[in-house]
């Protein structure tokens, strides 16, 4: 059952504290029989002599304490594992994330990534605090059972059959409320999904009001209904299980009631006693039931982390790791390769790319262009060994990179055109010095600052300055090529001149080599080369130098 699986995790995950989780649990069971034990007596005592002994009330006073004691070591070590074991999870997925394929990447829905690093997971907490509680009143109930024992085993055998076969029904419940929890986790995670429409789009959708009207009522509301019919089926068989758990301790004293007697195995006083028993133990009893519901959901979360993580483990790029770019090198060269993206649903081609004969010269500054579509963005991937031809190689200096991936794309700094901009300067070594003068040199000494931990004052800035931002970043990284995908389309026309006459020379004087997108013919004569993308081809260009071979 899932519920046990949690319970065994916990305790196997507890470490060097397994041995004090578990006595201390089993203390909490000896320690609250003890204190059912003093109730008893002194009801006993009150009834026949009507005084309380003092020695029945120090009993009680020290089970109390020790109970107190005990429950808050074990619930604090079970919490303690929990918040680990989710804490590591997330951890372990995050990096895994950074380390999956760009390929792998690009396929994975945000919904289940979001869902799995940040999804609510206090279930997991509040299930690990009850483990204590479970084992406190298994060892109850268990002191019960061998004490009831000693006056009719048949009445025990009939406690024990009744809650066999209420464990059975309990398991067949349990797997349909988890096959309903897996139901309600998709449909969640199809809607987080759809609200990306809604937090990107949002300004279309303002400037639109029908666009909005249609958004909510064909993507938003049906998955949100999807979603709640999920949650109600869950929520429905979560509702049955906790009822039948509830109602449950009822059951083995009506088998010993109204049926074990009519059997002759035992006789009616003997079971009034076990019955009373029974009944003298139904709040752990209940406490250990009620534990069951909370932790098949824990269960459920957590091994959901877990297949996720196992997922992201098939997509981790093998090659990736701190790599040295080559000291040095004279051309990057692609004789010929082709790659092609996976047929799409409704489509009869798929887009394909064709490279023959590219070279990269180090020192160059090469302008690519072409028109919408043409796989300009889709090749500077390629080159950046984001991902992979799926036929042909890539050489460096007459040597494949094929198994040296990550050796290869620490070679390039890009700035394409769904960079992300970080909040600092990460993994980077250049003193804040050369930051502050890179951003007087980029126009953003007045808008950006940077402290000694190399973080930026704000990153809330114009689509330009941004990218500007991006560029520096960029820079800094100090590798020897830079690949630009249309980084100057959002500059205005004094920083777009700027960027082409000044920045993109004196970078190519440092010796960097550029390739950089662009469609500003205007200023194709500042490249060596200009290159030529139409439908997924190069084809030939007659440029200022006169070269038109890529």
């Amino acid at each position: 059952m899932e519920q046990f699986e949690f319970l065994f995790s916990l305790i196997r995950r507890s470490g060097n504290d397994n041995r004090k989780l578990l006595w201390s649990s089993i203390a909490s069971g000896v320690l609250q029989g003890i204190l059912l034990y003093t109730i008893g007596a002194s009801v006993s005592e009150l009834s026949t002599d009507g005084v309380l002994s003092l020695r029945t009330f120090l009993l009680f006073v020290l089970s109390l304490v020790g109970l107190y004691k005990s429950l808050n070591i074990s619930m604090n070590i079970s919490s303690g594992v929990a918040r680990g074991i989710v804490t590591d999870l997330e951890v372990r997925i995050t990096d895994k994330l950074s380390r999956t394929s760009y390929a792998h990447f690009v396929t994975l829905e945000q919904g289940r990534i979001y869902d799995a690093i940040t999804g609510s997971k206090d279930i997991v907490n509040e299930a690990a605090i009850m483990l204590p509680v479970f084992i406190c009143s298994s060892t109850m109930l268990v002191c019960s059972l061998a004490f009831s024992a000693f006056i009719s085993v048949a009445a025990v055998t009939s406690v024990l059959l009744v809650m066999g076969l209420g464990a059975v029904t309990f398991f067949y419940s349990d797997k349909q409320f988890i096959a309903a929890l897996h139901v309600y986790r998709d449909s969640v995670q199809r809607f987080q999904s759809a609200l990306k429409d809604v937090i990107l789009g949002f300004t279309e959708l303002k400037m639109n009001e029908k666009r909005r009207q249609a958004v909510f009522a064909e993507l938003i509301a049906p998955l949100s209904q999807k979603a709640l019919e999920g949650r109600t089926t869950a929520d429905g068989f979560r509702v049955k299980n906790t009822v039948m758990y509830g109602l449950f301790v009822y059951f083995p004293a009506g088998a010993l009631l109204f049926i074990l007697p009519q059997t002759g195995l035992a006789t009616l006083d003997q079971c009034i006693t076990v019955v009373a028993i029974t009944m003298f133990s139904t709040i752990p009893l209940i406490g250990l039931l009620s534990f069951m519901p909370l932790a098949a959901r824990a269960s459920f979360i957590v091994k959901g982390l877990e297949q996720f993580e196992a997922s992201l483990e098939k997509m981790v790029d093998t090659a990736n790791g701190a790599a040295d770019a080559p000291a040095d090198f004279l051309e990057i060269s692609i004789p010929e390769a082709r790659f092609h993206y996976p047929l799409q649903p409704g489509a009869t081609i798929p887009f394909q790319l064709e490279v023959r004969g590219f070279r990269l010269k180090r020192g160059e500054l090469v302008v690519l262009r072409g028109g919408n579509g043409s796989g300009k963005s889709t090749f500077m991937h390629l080159l950046a060994g984001l991902i992979p031809f799926n036929q042909g190689e890539v050489f460096l200096d007459g040597k494949s990179m094929q198994a040296e991936p990550a050796r290869y794309r620490s070679l390039f700094s890009v700035v394409f055109p769904d960079f992300h901009l970080f909040g600092g300067i990460y993994g980077l070594p250049a003193p804040r010095e050369k930051v502050l003068e890179l951003l007087k040199l980029m126009d953003l000494d007045r808008k950006v600052e940077v402290d000694e931990q190399g973080r930026f004052s704000t990153i809330e800035l114009s689509s330009g300055q941004r990218k500007r931002l991006a560029l520096i970043c960029a820079m800094l990284e100090n590798r020897p090529v830079l690949l630009l995908d249309e980084v100057a389309a959002d500059f205005d026309h004094h920083f777009r001149e700027f960027f082409y006459r000044e920045l993109l020379p004196n970078l190519k004087a440092e010796g960097r080599t550029l390739l950089v997108v662009s469609h500003d013919d205007r200023y194709f004569d500042c490249a060596d080369r200009v290159l030529t993308l139409e439908y997924g081809s190069f084809i030939p260009t007659a440029n200022a130098n006169g070269a038109g071979r890529p």
